[in-house]
């Protein structure tokens, strides 16, 4: 689960009298899990790119590190894998 990205969006924001979840609580139950929070309102169009955007972001970031593991992993097996034929040719020439 490591390239999983997760927010916590909250809707319709612009019906605030129906509101039934504070801003406070969603930002404490996004810290307490790791996750972004956003408060969105399609009708208003308020955060819904920035929302979105953001998620794919942290998706390609986890993509990028995990590709970059990989890539260091690969290269030190390489290594280990020379040094050992150099060791079992015991020579240089």
């Amino acid at each position: 689960m490591d390239n999983i990205s997760i927010g916590l969006i909250g809707n319709k924001i612009d019906l605030v009298k129906l509101r039934a979840v504070t801003t406070d609580e969603g930002k404490q139950l996004a810290n307490r899990h790791g996750i972004s929070f956003f408060e969105t309102s399609a009708q208003a169009n308020t955060n819904v790119d920035l929302a979105f955007s953001t998620v794919v972001e942290q998706c390609f970031k986890a993509e990028n590190v995990k590709k970059s593991q990989s890539m260091a992993n690969k290269t030190s097996a390489v290594s280990i894998s020379s040094a050992q034929k150099e060791q079992k040719s015991g020579g240089c020439c």
